[in-house]
């Protein structure tokens, strides 16, 4: 019996959750019906918690207060999809409730899921029985009543009583009948509490047999419902403080279902499936500072996940590029098409003349900037038979080039696809930039001409020469994980600035690799890839 854990056993548990839920992703997204069968529930899991996850494990004999802290911060603001959303609530709710505690105990973990499913519950218009929500209610109202006085007893608990709610959803909701599956969400949730229970016993994550999960369909041989609304619209914004959200709620309920919103008096984050996602972003704009948008097209994903149209032919790949110096390097990977953009961002008409140029077969596009997936996935939508367009959200060109790293000739575009999506999680980008007048960013003042870092949205450092900028925000991340740092370099940066960088920050970091190419982007005086 465990008594309670502190903040090592509280990583191992939520570590060994999120890798048992990575492991087994592919089971979820082949079982995704509700609310659209688009194919992606495990990936957005994955997503969600991947960034909190990641900090959890570079924290220093960490104590579960700080743990906590991490997951708050950092899932809440990653959360992609109708299962992320919903996860990153409950998980919100979980590190609450572990604010300001040593250790966890049994009670604890009741407290945790009692807050956590009433925030994923309270943060959607429409709550529906059959998906997660009914796992997350199941496992409150056991937790409540059980008589364990162990948190690993407690979470034993949990993950059966998941595993009983699971197998029910498709008797609670139709479209899961229907299709002769379970709730892939429902059933995420339950990998990720096996996860947890697993690495506290000491066992190591298998793959989950998938049989158990799927039955004879009541509607056998049904093509996929095509949605009611096409964009799956998500957007952060920040706004001053008790700024009203009458007329955004009143909007959401009008033009779109699968509505959650979050409102905490200064920034808003919300999710909607809707036909009029420009709508709804204008609304937002006027309401404060949009922090993230993304707007995917779901008829175009589950086109793409429809069997009929998986190729088994290896795509071409188009990247879309901030300069030519990327070129090079691309190139080496086997990357011949390109898309290049300065300061302005290309359109869906350019980016679609050079899909429509190519030779007939698959292609798969990075699109390597996160204000470019938006279009990226219209060109996805509006592509023809000819050219069956699959793009990888790659938020910027490191990312893209991390992904090549996995990509083969060999392979089909979905076994490329599952494989890049994971390289290009194992690397960070930060973008050196200088301030070409005032401005504000969060609490702090950036002043004209000062340079700052920016890195996953946050701005880690700001000062007057670009190298002590650099290496302060270098040092506020975790390098001892780190073996490489490219640097490439923007036109406007001076190549000797540049040599004296690389030798600063070899003697800084000794057991670290420093290599330096040209890129020739406009805006970002440096980008630095750390892997």
């Amino acid at each position: 019996m465990i008594p309670a854990l502190n903040g090592e056993a509280l990583r191992r548990a939520l570590c060994g959750g999120f890798h048992h839920l990575r492991a087994n992703y592919r089971l979820l997204d082949d079982l995704n019906v509700f609310p659209v069968p688009d194919g992606d529930t495990g990936v957005n899991m994955v997503f969600t918690l991947e960034e909190g996850i990641r900090r959890a494990e570079a924290l220093h004999d960490p104590t579960c207060a700080e743990i906590a802290q991490v997951l708050f911060e950092h899932v809440a603001g990653n959360s992609r999809g109708n299962s992320g959303f919903i996860l990153s609530r409950f998980m919100c709710g979980l590190a609450e409730t572990l604010t300001g505690r040593e250790v966890v105990d049994a009670a604890a973990v009741a407290l945790g899921f009692q807050r956590g499913a009433y925030l994923a519950r309270t943060a959607l218009f429409e709550p529906v029985e059959g998906t997660m929500l009914t796992v997350l209610s199941a496992v409150e109202e056991a937790l409540c009543r059980t008589t364990e006085n162990d948190p690993l007893s407690a979470l034993v608990r949990a993950r059966d009583v998941a595993m009983v709610t699971v197998m029910a959803t498709p008797g609670l909701l139709a479209p899961l009948a229907r299709a002769g599956v379970v709730d892939a969400g429902a059933l995420g949730l339950q990998i990720l509490l096996d996860g947890m229970v697993r690495a506290l016993e000491g066992q190591a994550s298998e793959p989950v047999d998938p049989s158990p999960f799927r039955f004879a369909p009541t509607e056998p041989g049904a093509a996929p419902a095509r949605p009611r609304f096409r964009y799956c619209t998500e957007v952060h914004v920040e706004v001053p403080p008790s700024r009203p959200t009458r007329e955004l709620r009143t909007l959401l309920g009008q033009v779109g279902d699968s509505v959650a919103l979050v409102d905490d008096g200064t920034r808003i984050r919300l999710h909607v499936h809707t036909n009029e996602p420009e709508r709804i972003l204008d609304l937002c704009r006027s309401l404060g500072t949009i922090l993230l948008s993304k707007v995917d097209d779901m008829e175009g994903q589950i086109r793409a996940n429809s069997p009929r149209n998986r190729s088994t032919e290896a795509p071409r790949i188009i990247a879309v590029v901030p300069g030519a110096g990327f070129h090079t390097v691309m190139e080496g990977f086997g990357v011949s098409t390109f898309v290049d953009h300065d300061a302005v961002l290309p359109s869906v008409q350019e980016i679609l003349d050079v899909v429509e140029a190519q030779d007939d077969g698959p292609i798969l596009l990075l699109p390597n900037h996160r204000n470019i997936i938006p279009a990226a996935l219209q060109v996805q939508a509006q592509a023809g038979a000819r050219h069956p367009v699959t793009v990888l959200p790659t938020r910027n060109i490191v990312q893209g080039i991390a992904a090549l790293y996995a990509y083969s000739e060999n392979e089909d575009a979905e076994t490329n696809l599952a494989g890049m999506a994971s390289s290009m999680q194992a690397v960070r980008c930060l973008e050196v930039y200088r301030a070409t007048r005032d401005s504000r960013w969060g609490n702090g003042t950036i002043r004209e001409g000062q340079h700052f870092v920016i890195a996953d949205g946050d701005v880690l450092a700001v000062q007057d020469d670009l190298i002590g900028t650099l290496v302060t925000a270098l040092g506020r991340m975790d390098l001892p994980r780190v073996t490489l740092l490219t640097l490439y370099q923007g036109r406007r940066l001076d190549p000797a600035l540049l040599l004296e960088l690389e030798a600063v920050l070899s003697r800084a970091w000794p057991d670290v690799a420093v290599e330096t190419h040209f890129g020739g982007q406009a805006r970002a005086e440096l980008v630095v890839s750390a892997e």
